[in-house]
């Protein structure tokens, strides 16, 4: 019988059925979900602990719709991606249109910590997939989800979306992707494309868009 913690509200269909997160796929943008087998990992005792209540007084907290497991979304890492709902970019030809929706979902502060304790021996990173409403309450939430994946071992990253440089509140993150979806322009995957996707490196954010672009022998 499944776990109470794999019974989580937006799991991948497999997961509540008891097969393995490291086989637990998400929705990768095609008509597929993902697999991906994960190497073992030593045990880890985070010494950072999420509070089971709002970290930013009673404003309003995020949302999330769903999440899995996917290798498509930052480059060289397995990502556990979480789906955050209330984007405002309002991007033309949305594939997830239902995220624009303020409050949809699920309150990621009550599930969080139950998935890094599923996922974390399968996934080497977090990849949250948008910022919400973009308030200053749920980008503190964001920056603290992001330090306590650090001490979990994993690393971080963001799926801005909008059309803005790099901004000092997100410099917690190990990978930042930023530009709204433009259909002439295509995705990461498009030399055209304008969006961007950073990696961290010895403090300095280096643009590595290239690698998700096909090699001139492809």
């Amino acid at each position: 019988m499944p776990s109470k913690k794999r019974d989580l509200p937006g799991a991948p269909p497999a997961l509540r059925k008891g097969v393995e997160p490291a086989l637990c796929g998400c929705y990768d943008g095609s008509d597929r979900a993902v697999f991906i087998k994960a190497e073992a990992q030593p045990p880890l005792k985070p010494s950072f602990r999420l509070r089971q209540q709002n970290p930013c007084g009673r404003k309003k907290m995020l949302y999330y719709v769903e999440f899995g497991l996917s290798h498509r979304e930052v480059p060289d890492e397995r990502s556990l991606c979480i789906y955050i709902s209330g984007c405002r970019n309002h991007c033309e030809n949305c594939h997830y249109p239902e995220l624009q929706r303020p409050d949809y979902g699920y309150p990621l502060l009550e599930n969080y910590r139950k998935m890094l304790d599923l996922y974390w021996r399968a996934a080497s990173c977090v990849c949250f997939l948008g910022e919400g409403r973009g308030t200053l309450s749920e980008r503190k939430e964001l920056v603290l989800y992001s330090a306590y994946a650090h001490t979990r071992g994993l690393k971080t990253c963001l799926y801005s979306g909008r059309d803005t440089f790099i901004e000092e509140w997100m410099e917690t993150f190990d990978y930042i992707k930023t530009g709204s979806y433009r259909p002439e322009l295509g995705p990461l995957s498009s030399p055209r494309t304008n969006q961007r996707m950073y990696r961290k490196s010895g403090g300095v954010y280096i643009n590595v868009t290239e690698e998700f672009q096909p090699g001139p022998d492809f």
